[in-house]
C-alpha cells in the first residue's frame, strides 16, 4: 500500500490547510508504510523569545545543550538527555564517519533509501530511512521503490550550503535517480535536486535535508494535479525525511514513558539555512515549506492482540518546527494554527496523528475540538524564517498521551470527550492502555514539506538537524 500524503480541509476550519503530508515510518501494518506528511499548514504567530527555561544544567557528559533563543539571542538551558535503555538518542559527531556506524543504530543492518518506497519490510526493519516523496520526472505516475544514489562532489558542495551544514567531512548522501524500473531511458543517468546528506562532525555538521518542488526542468520534484493515486492524493507535494525505526517488539524496546514522572520528552537541535516561497499569494493555491519532527509510539499489549481498523494500537505526534508561506509575515493572524489537530491516516487503516505548532517555552499545546492540553513546550517555539541551531523541546506527560488516546475514542465513536469510559478506551488501545511501560518508541523522524502548485515558480527548503532525543525526561 502507498503513503497517502493527506489534506485536512474542515467545515468547522474552512481556512486550514494544516495538511499532514506523510513522515516516513513503518507501521505494522503488515503491508503498509506509516507515513504521515504535511504539505501546507501555518504557525502559531510570530517568532518570540521564550521567556523562561527548562529546569536543570546543560551536562556534556550525557548530552546537555544551550541553544539560541529566537529574536534577542536569549539562551536557552537543555536540560540533560537521560541515558540508558528506554531511551534513544541520535547525535551527529564523528564517530558516524566509522564504517557501519549509521548502519548499526538502533540495531539496523542498512540504511534504507528510496523515492516513493513501498517496501514494508524493509521499512519495518530496525535502522535508518531515508526517503522521498513526489513525482520523478520521465518516470511511470504510480512508479514505487524508486532508486537513491550518492550524490556528486558538485551537487553536494551547493546542497549542504543550503542546509546549513559548514563542514563536508567525509559527507555521505542520497538523492532520487532515475535508474528505476519506470523510468525512461533517457532519466536512468538523473538524479535530485532533493537530497539528504550527513557530515559527521558535530561542531560544523549535520543531518542535512533539503527538498524542491515547481522547477520545471527538475527531475524530482511534487507530484502533479493528478496527485500520488491519479485521482489528485497529495497534488502539488514534495517531502524529504530521515526516520529511524526502533526494535519495538523486543529486548531492544524502547519505553519513553517509563522515567518516575511517566514524561517522555521529545527534542532535536535544528537548522532552517535556506527556505524560497517567494510569489504573490494566491487564495486557495498556498505555497508552503515546512520542517518538522515526528515521533510514533505503539502499545505492544494492543499491537499482540492483532491491529484492525478498530484498534490502531499506534499513534502519532507531528510537531511542526518551521512553516513559511507565501503573503504570510504577521504569523499572529493565522488561528488555524494555533492549536494541535487530530488527524487520521486514510492511507493506513486510518492511523491517528495530532499534527500542530510548537509552542513558547512553558506553554501546553491543546487540541482545537476539546481544548485539552496534549503536550507541553520548553525550548524554542515554531519559527518562520530561518534560523541556526535551535532547540526544539517538547515533553508529552502521560496524562496527555492519554488524553490523546481519549480524544481518538471520542471522535471516533461520535460523542464528547466526557462521555469516554476507562472500558472504552481500551476496547480501542488494549487493557495495558493506562501502562507507560506498556508503550513503545516505534519510530522517530525529521522531515520536511513542500506545497507548490505553480511549476513556473519553483519552492525548496533546506535545513538540518544534529540531533534528535525520545525518552524518559531528567
Amino acid at each position: 500500500m502507498k503513503a497517502i500524503f493527506h489534506v485536512r480541509a474542515t467545515a468547522r476550519r474552512p481556512d486550514a490547510m494544516r495538511r499532514p503530508l506523510a513522515v516516513t515510518a513503518a507501521t505494522l501494518l503488515a503491508s503498509a508504510i506509516l507515513a504521515a506528511c504535511g504539505g501546507g499548514g501555518g504557525g502559531s504567530g510570530a517568532p518570540t523569545t521564550p521567556s523562561e527555561s527548562p529546569s536543570g544544567a546543560p551536562g556534556a557528559s550525557d548530552g546537555g545543550n544551550t541553544g539560541a533563543g529566537t529574536g534577542t539571542g536569549t539562551q536557552i538551558q537543555v536540560a540533560p538527555f537521560v541515558s540508558g535503555a528506554d531511551s534513544f538518542l541520535f547525535s551527529v559527531d564523528s564517530s558516524l564517519a566509522a564504517q557501519g556506524a549509521l548502519e548499526h543504530t538502533l540495531g539496523g543492518a542498512t540504511v534504507f533509501g528510496a523515492w516513493n518506497p513501498s517496501n514494508p519490510t524493509a521499512m519495518n526493519q530496525p535502522g535508518v530511512k531515508v526517503s522521498f516523496f513526489g513525482q520523478a520526472r520521465g518516470c511511470d505516475a504510480g512508479a514505487v521503490n524508486g532508486a537513491v544514489a550518492e550524490a556528486g562532489a558538485n551537487d553536494v558542495s551547493p546542497a549542504l550550503s543550503q542546509m546549513g551544514i559548514v563542514s563536508t567531512a567525509a559527507a555521505r548522501s542520497w538523492t532520487p535517480t532515475g535508474a528505476a524500473q519506470g523510468c525512461s531511458a533517457a532519466q536512468q543517468a538523473s538524479t535530485g535536486p532533493a537530497m539528504v546528506a550527513l557530515t559527521p562532525d558535530a561542531t560544523h555538521g549535520g543531518f542535512g535535508l533539503r527538498t524542491v518542488a515547481g522547477g520545471t526542468s527538475d527531475f524530482f520534484g511534487a507530484y502533479g494535479s493528478a496527485g500520488q493515486n491519479g485521482a489528485g492524493a497529495n497534488a502539488f507535494i514534495a517531502g524529504t525525511f530521515v526516520s529511524f525505526r526502533a526494535g519495538w517488539n523486543g529486548s531492544s524496546a524502547v519505553h519513553p514513558f517509563a522515567g518516575a514522572d511517566g514524561v517522555a520528552r521529545v527534542f532535536s537541535q535544528q537548522t532552517l539555512a535556506a527556505a524560497d516561497v517567494s510569489g504573490a499569494a494566491v487564495a486557495g493555491s498556498p505555497v508552503q515549506v515546512k520542517q518538522q519532527v515526528s515521533v510514533a509510539f505503539i502499545n505492544s499489549t494492543c499491537a499482540a492482540d492483532g491491529i484492525t481498523a478498530a484498534r490502531p494500537c499506534q499513534l502519532k505526534y507531528l510537531f511542526n518546527t518551521a512553516v513559511l508561506r507565501a503573503g504570510v509575515s504577521d504569523w499572529s493572524t493565522q488561528g488555524w494554527f494555533r492549536t494541535a489537530s487530530v488527524l487520521y491516516d486514510p492511507g493506513q487503516g486510518g492511523i491517528p496523528v495530532l499534527d500542530g505548532p510548537v509552542t513558547a517555552a512553558g506553554t501546553e499545546a491543546t487540541e482545537d475540538s476539546a481544548g485539552v492540553s496534549v503536550y507541553t513546550s520548553q525550548g524554542v517555539a515554531s519559527q518562520h524564517a530561518v534560523f541556526a541551531d535551535q532547540p526544539f523541546d517538547l515533553r508529552i506527560s502521560f496524562a496527555q498521551l492519554q488524553s490523546f488516546l481519549r480524544l481518538v475514542v471520542a471522535q471516533k465513536s461520535g460523542v464528547t470527550l466526557s462521555q469516554v469510559a476507562d472500558a472504552d478506551v481500551a476496547a480501542m488501545w488494549g487493557a495495558r492502555w493506562n501502562d507507560p511501560s506498556a508503550w513503545e518508541l516505534l519510530t522517530a523522524g525529521v522531515g520536511q514539506e513542500v506545497h507548490d502548485p505553480f511549476a513556473d515558480r519553483g519552492s525548496m527548503i533546506g535545513g538540518a538537524f544534529k540531533n534528535l532525543y525520545v525518552g524518559p525526561q531528567r
